[in-house]
């Protein structure tokens, strides 16, 4: 059976939405203004998918990809569609989740674009299978093979085929299945930082690969991490095996320690206008105390402090919480002071404990306990800044705190996430009196 579909969204994914007879269809490479022929449909948890068997009309925005893995790869979902035709998309993905969950009226929102929506992302993560490295296909659970990553920084892009003649030349025959899970590459934009997760700690040839990876000129630090859980692939634990020099990043003015484990915005260009905004919303005046949580390893917390008399920052993760204090002396910044904690379980003791004048926040993509929600609503607090990788948690949570008195007061989306459906969302939310 085939129908015709407009596809009038798209999923975080990249794939098409359209609508049928009151049924909804997630089309894989359709883009919102394309009339297209549909086949192969078949429902998954009440959701019907499809594959284009023609495209009747194209929406004119299509465009050609500049990377030749787009069709297979799972990393970019939007090269076919034209950069300012990505950005309308992402500005009314934030705007329909204001208004829709939110309960805003709002009619246009400003989107803070790139100038150049390639070669940004200072970290990917590379797989293995088969003696290759690459991405997984977006189509099915294999390795797409690659020589290049044209989204990455050009020191990552252009070491990538490197990397796989290293991994030739130690070994004959490729290592068994599962053995080397990831290779994550992170930049600065001269420096290359390494770290190679296994499921065991020694493997093969282990100080062969990790010598011979010594050879990559713009290499900085090579870590090595163990990871036996299958069902979680991230790093775990890294050790430094080779030095030479530290990695670090930056942020305008100040200087980052990165070990492999630490979150840092993956966009290279735009992570300063994010911040830029936040700070430049709160109209900081210099002499306020700002309580700063899910901080991750001080980032806002340092960058805030540079226009206000004090800031707190607050994270779960304790190796974070160390690399923040390491940071802040690295900037020589003493106005700062940082806490392992969960925010629910720490706020409420912190307001009770010291003053504050605003609550800064960037939470993971569920959004807010609604224990954080409570504590800042029944506080003296006025103003609440939220940085949010997620619209509809932040639309949900701005919603909960207007019950609470206060009101979204100024709002933009920030493209950190360029040829993906992913937005940024950079949001000051305020009240009058208590």
């Amino acid at each position: 059976m085939e129908i015709i579909l407009d596809i009038i969204d798209s999923t975080v994914e990249g794939q098409g939405i359209g609508k049928n007879e009151g049924r909804v269809y997630f089309i894989e490479g359709a883009v919102p203004g394309d009339r297209i022929c549909v086949k192969n449909i078949h429902e998954k948890k009440r959701i019907l998918y499809g594959e284009i068997a023609e495209i009747l009309n194209e929406n004119p925005d299509r465009t050609e990809p500049f990377c030749p893995y787009f069709e297979e790869c799972d990393g970019c979902t939007l090269q076919n569609l034209e950069y300012q035709a990505q950005l309308d998309l992402k500005r009314n993905s934030v705007l329909n989740a204001v208004n829709r969950i939110g309960g805003e009226n709002i009619s246009d929102i400003e989107i803070i674009g790139m100038e150049e929506p390639a070669h940004y992302r200072n970290k990917i993560e590379l797989k293995m299978e088969k003696g290759r490295i690459g991405y997984y296909s977006r189509k099915s659970h294999k390795l797409v093979d690659i020589e290049s990553c044209p989204v990455a920084l050009p020191v990552i892009d252009e070491n990538i085929a490197l990397l796989q003649s290293v991994f030739d030349e130690v070994y004959e025959t490729p290592l068994k299945e599962g053995i080397i899970r990831n290779i994550t590459l992170r930049s600065n934009g001269e420096d290359l930082q390494i770290t190679v997760t296994t499921m065991t700690q020694d493997f093969p040839k282990r100080k062969e690969l990790f010598k011979a990876m010594e050879k990559i000129e713009a290499l900085a630090e090579i870590y090595h991490s163990v990871n036996k859980n299958p069902r979680k692939p991230g790093i775990r634990n890294p050790k430094l095996v080779f030095q030479r020099k530290e990695f670090t990043e930056s942020i305008g003015s100040l200087k980052f320690r990165l070990s492999p484990e630490s979150f840092f915005q993956v966009n290279h260009y735009n992570t300063i206008k994010l911040y830029e905004e936040a700070r430049s919303q709160m109209e900081l005046q210099g002499d306020e105390k700002i309580l700063d949580l899910y901080c991750g390893i001080g980032t806002t917390s340092l960058y805030y402090a540079e226009k206000a008399s004090h800031a707190t920052g607050v994270e779960v993760v304790s190796k974070a919480i160390e690399n923040a204090k390491e940071n802040a002396r690295l900037n020589s910044i003493k106005n700062v002071d940082f806490i392992c904690g969960k925010s629910e379980e720490v706020i409420e003791k912190l307001l009770k404990e010291k003053e504050f004048d605003i609550i800064a926040l960037d939470p993971p993509r569920k959004g807010l306990d609604e224990k954080v929600v409570e504590v800042i609503g029944k506080s003296s607090i006025k103003k609440v800044q939220y940085i949010s990788c997620n619209p509809s948690t932040m639309a949900r949570d701005i919603k909960r705190l207007k019950e609470y008195g206060f009101e979204l007061k100024k709002i933009k989306a920030c493209d950190m996430f360029s040829q993906t459906m992913h937005v940024e969302c950079i949001a000051l939310i305020q009240r009058e009196t208590m």
